[in-house]
C-alpha cells in the first residue's frame, strides 16, 4: 500500500519522468493480467503493419490489432525519448488503480520493454470511431454511422456520466484535463468512452489544484487555468461544455465564421441565446430532435462554460440538469466582449483570455487524432 501511495504520487499527481528503476516499480505493483509480452503484441498487429497504423504524430502511433482469441485491440505505441511526462504511467496507475465505467474506455494491458527499448506499448479495447468523425464529418460515413438527434443526445449523456464517476463516484478525484470530441470513442453501439488519460491528475482537493503547466487542447480549456494557475473539476466541466456544445451545432471549437464577424464557439452560442436566436446555431443535419430538448442542451453548454468556476455546475448537477427536464436552469451569463467589463456573473470567452499567451505556446504535440483547429498542448512550464 506504501507503494501504490507512492508511485499514485510521483506519477500521476506530479507528471515526473521515471527512470528504469521506477519503472520496475511499476512493474511489480501492477497486476500480471496487465502486462502484455512484445511478441504477442507484434503478432496482433501483423508486426506494426502500415495496414493497421490508425494515426500517429511525433509521440508514436496508434495500431488496430486481433489477439489469439479474436479480441480486437488498439495498440499506443510510444517512443520512450519524446514522453516529457509520465504518459505511459498516468494510464497503467489509473487503470490498475480500478477505474471502470461503461463511459470509460479499458486498458487491457501494457509493455514497457519492447525488443528495442526505445518503446512503450498500451493495449486498449478497440473502439471503431472517434466522435469527432461523425460530428464533424468523416467521407467514409454513411446514413448507419450518421449522428441523429437521438444518437446525439445519448452521447451527451454518456459523457457526462463518465465525468460524475470520475470527479465523484471513483475513491478518488480525478481530473481528466482534456476532455474533446477526439478523445471521445464510440463502441458498435455507439455508447461513448472518455480515453486520452495521458494528463489526467488525481487531486485530494475536490476544489482545485495547483498546476505549474498548461495542458490541455486549446479552446477546451478552462480559461479560469490563465488566471489563477489552478486546475479543478470545473475545467472539465468547462471542456464538457465545448464540446456539448460541438455536438449540437456540429461547429468545431476554434472560430465560428459569419459574415465579417469571427467568434469562438461559447460566444457565438451565448449571443443567439440572449438575441433569442438560439435555433440558429443548431446543425443543420439535426431534422429530428424535440426544439425543447436541443434548447435546453445549448442552456446547459453555456452554463457549463462560464468563465467564472463558481459560476459553473457539477458534473452531478449537469447529470440532474439531462435527466430531468422539470428542473428549471439559471440563465447563463450575458456575452462579454471586453475583460473590462466582468462583474460577479459576466462570462468572456476561453479565446479572449489565452489570445496574450498564445503566442508563446509550442504548438506541437497533442492526441492521436488531431484536426487543424486543435492545438493540444502536453507539457508548457509556466515558471520561471
Amino acid at each position: 500500500m506504501l507503494m501504490w501511495r507512492y508511485l499514485l504520487k510521483q506519477f500521476v499527481h506530479t507528471g515526473q519522468d521515471i527512470s528504469s528503476n521506477e519503472e520496475e516499480d511499476i512493474v511489480r505493483v501492477t497486476r500480471n493480467d496487465l502486462r502484455f509480452d512484445i511478441s504477442t503484441i507484434r503478432a496482433a498487429t501483423d508486426n506494426f503493419s502500415a495496414r493497421n497504423k490508425i494515426a500517429d504524430n511525433k509521440y508514436g502511433c496508434l495500431y488496430k490489432g486481433r489477439l489469439s482469441d479474436g479480441q480486437n485491440i488498439a495498440v499506443k505505441s510510444l517512443h520512450a525519448e519524446h514522453l516529457n511526462r509520465s504518459f505511459v504511467n498516468n494510464e497503467i496507475v489509473l487503470f490498475d488503480a480500478k477505474v471502470q465505467h461503461r463511459n470509460i474506455v479499458r486498458l487491457l494491458g501494457f509493455c514497457l520493454k519492447g525488443d528495442d527499448h526505445r518503446r512503450r506499448f498500451l493495449v486498449y479495447e478497440f473502439l471503431p470511431t472517434p466522435l469527432d468523425r461523425l460530428i464533424f464529418g468523416d467521407p467514409l460515413a454513411d446514413e448507419h454511422t450518421c449522428l441523429d438527434w437521438g444518437r446525439r443526445y445519448d452521447i451527451i449523456r454518456g459523457i457526462a456520466r463518465g465525468l460524475l464517476y470520475l470527479h465523484e463516484e471513483y475513491h478518488s478525484t480525478i481530473i481528466h484535463r482534456d476532455i474533446k470530441a477526439s478523445n471521445i470513442l464510440l463502441d458498435e453501439n455507439m455508447n461513448p468512452k472518455i480515453s486520452g488519460f495521458d494528463l489526467a491528475m488525481f487531486s485530494n482537493d475536490v476544489d482545485e489544484t495547483k498546476d505549474v503547466t498548461f495542458a490541455g487542447t486549446m479552446g477546451y480549456m478552462d480559461p479560469d487555468l490563465f488566471t489563477n494557475g489552478t486546475v479543478s473539476t470545473k475545467s472539465d466541466v468547462f471542456s464538457f461544455g465545448v464540446l456539448l456544445l460541438e455536438i449540437v451545432t456540429g461547429q468545431r471549437c476554434g472560430r465560428v465564421w459569419l459574415e465579417d464577424i469571427s467568434e469562438d464557439l461559447p460566444s457565438y452560442v451565448r449571443r443567439n441565446y440572449m438575441e433569442r436566436t438560439i435555433l440558429n446555431v443548431v446543425d443543420p443535419k439535426i431534422t429530428d430532435g424535440l426544439d425543447h430538448q436541443i434548447m435546453r442542451c445549448l442552456h446547459i453548454g453555456l452554463l457549463c462554460t462560464e468563465i467564472r468556476r463558481d459560476a459553473r455546475p457539477t458534473m452531478r448537477s449537469v447529470v440532474h440538469m439531462l435527466d430531468c427536464y422539470t428542473l428549471s436552469l439559471p440563465d447563463p451569463s450575458p456575452v462579454v466582449n471586453n475583460i473590462d467589463e466582468l462583474d460577479g456573473g459576466s462570462s468572456v470567452s476561453s479565446n479572449y483570455l489565452m489570445s496574450s499567451v498564445i503566442e508563446s505556446i509550442d504548438h506541437s504535440g497533442g492526441g492521436f487524432v488531431r484536426t487543424e483547429s486543435e492545438i493540444s498542448i502536453t507539457s508548457v512550464d509556466v515558471t520561471d
